[in-house]
């Protein structure tokens, strides 16, 4: 019952607002033959602003309702339920929340199918560093050397000046090391001392790096 009360109030609020927006168009037309048209006209562009914005909080409460309803909603009745083909929204920031409560639950495979829904779905999202960042620290705590080595090749290709990229090279070093190749491990971190030595973290764990691996 809940569940019909929430999708009635949204479908009303969502019909409510494309109608207002829609009428833009008219008074629009309206104020523009009036001697104070373009305040009139101004101050419509400003509650159109408001009302896209509000439109796309709605969207995406709609779409974020369907999805937990669709759970419990009869096969027979989820096709009555479509949402326009024409209408997209960016759904990155729900995808990483369940990519990190995953990957904090070490639930691998799960948090890596979120991580690469925004890396696929979402180029231009501002959670693509760390989707590729948690991407790579999976591959290595599932101990995927090679999948963790092209991960990190990817993410300096990417993000090269982006202080996660120095954390995962990290792990690539690590990653030589545990294939008993001491060399190539002393050389990533060295590039790490080079590159991020204004992240104190990293020039810290670099360095103790380097020293470790100069004294064998």
């Amino acid at each position: 019952m809940s569940s019909r009360r929430n999708w009635i109030f949204i479908n009303f609020t969502w019909l409510l607002v494309t109608g207002l927006i829609w009428s833009y168009g008219a008074f629009k037309a309206h104020f523009a033959s009036s001697p104070d048209a373009g305040f009139k006209v101004e101050q419509l562009q400003k509650q159109v602003s408001n009302l896209k914005e509000e439109k796309a909080k709605i969207a995406y409460q709609f779409e974020d309702f369907r999805q937990n309803a669709a759970l419990d909603w009869p096969q027979s009745r989820k096709n009555d339920y479509r949402w326009p083909a024409s209408v997209s929204f960016d759904l990155s920031t729900s995808l990483y929340d369940k990519g990190r409560r995953s990957f904090q639950e070490k639930k691998w495979d799960d948090a890596l199918l979120e991580f690469e829904k925004i890396l696929t779905d979402y180029p231009y999202s501002k959670w693509v560093a760390e989707a590729q960042y948690y991407t790579c620290e999976i591959h290595f705590q599932v101990r995927d050397y090679k999948d963790t080595a092209d991960c990190v090749t990817q993410m300096v290709q990417l993000f090269p000046e982006n202080p996660l990229t120095g954390f995962q090279l990290m792990r690539l070093a690590q990653v030589h090391e545990m294939v008993g190749e001491p060399e190539e491990a002393l050389e990533v971190y060295r590039y790490v001392q080079s590159q991020f030595s204004s992240e104190p973290i990293l020039k810290k764990q670099s360095e103790e790096s380097i020293q470790r691996l100069e004294k064998l």
